[in-house]
């Protein structure tokens, strides 16, 4: 059942992104903002405030809704598509400061802001875009720096998006993250 409850959100959550649009005055928005990091400490500062904005619609507040309103209700659709728009921005910040800068280095910055891009491309509802900031992700992850962790729950989204399901682990094998990646990407044929 929860699976099942899991799924239907999953889908409705994919099925209702497609209609949300960005307009030229927020991709410009972007762009500009990505323009403006000119030092390492406002990459931090930057870093830091994508990782903030993307936590910032995900404290409960859905589960809030869906209790108060019902899951079909406009209040909570409402808060669905905000959300959503949210992590289709955020997104393209990624993308715009992995273009100018790459993936931060773990030596370079705190751990809340390197763990920011690996999170808002988590949520985001796209395979298609999780699969194109793939490689950059995947080197940060071989250069160290990138956890192993976020790597992981990264491919487990996108074999979710790709396949409806969570990949299955063999449990009769001792847990390495090493060579679940491996796995998932293999089995995602990245």
């Amino acid at each position: 059942m929860k699976t099942t409850l899991q799924f239907t959100l999953l889908l409705f959550l994919i099925v209702s992104c497609h209609h949300i649009t960005v307009s030229k005055e927020e991709k410009a928005a972007v762009k500009l903002e990505v323009e403006n990091i000119l030092s390492k400490a406002d990459q931090q500062a930057y870093l830091e405030y994508l990782f903030n904005e993307d936590q910032r619609l995900r404290q409960g507040q859905s589960a809030d809704l869906t209790i108060k309103y019902g899951f079909s209700s406009k209040e909570h659709k409402e808060f669905i598509r905000k959300q959503q728009k949210l992590d289709v921005i955020n997104f393209m910040r990624v993308e715009a400061y992995l273009e100018k800068f790459g993936y931060p280095k773990k030596d370079d910055f705190s751990t809340l802001a390197n763990t920011a891009i690996w999170a808002v491309v988590e949520h985001s509802i796209s395979y298609k875009s999780m699969k194109r900031v793939f490689p950059i992700l995947y080197k940060a992850y071989q250069e160290g720096d990138m956890e192993a962790s976020g790597l992981e729950w990264l491919l487990q989204s996108m074999h979710e998006l790709k396949y409806g399901n969570k990949a299955d682990r063999d449990s009769s094998q001792p847990y390495r993250a090493e060579e679940e990646i491996e796995r998932l990407i293999n089995k995602l044929k990245l």
